[in-house]
């Protein structure tokens, strides 16, 4: 029960990154906004992995943490020809 008790503080305190200077992170599922590039996140993989014995971690991890914005895409235009 100690474990489980110290786990979960030590993983309030130290938890996935939700967003960065890009943009929100989605979900594994999610499509999320066009003009950015997504990849997944090693840092919140990494977090999930060791809250696994929580449930809640892993199941955040999927809905709104697996994929974070790492660039804009570049757009693309046509001129008609």
């Amino acid at each position: 029960m100690k474990f489980l008790l110290v786990s979960l503080l030590a993983l309030s305190m130290t938890s996935c990154t939700s967003s960065n200077n890009l943009g929100e992170c989605i979900g594994i599922v999610e499509d999320g906004n066009p003009k950015l590039i997504y990849k997944v996140s090693f840092r919140n993989t990494i977090w999930s992995f060791i809250g696994l014995e929580t449930i809640i971690a892993p199941v955040l991890w999927l809905t709104d943490f697996a994929r974070c914005p790492v660039g804009r895409r570049q757009s693309t235009i046509s001129r008609g020809e």
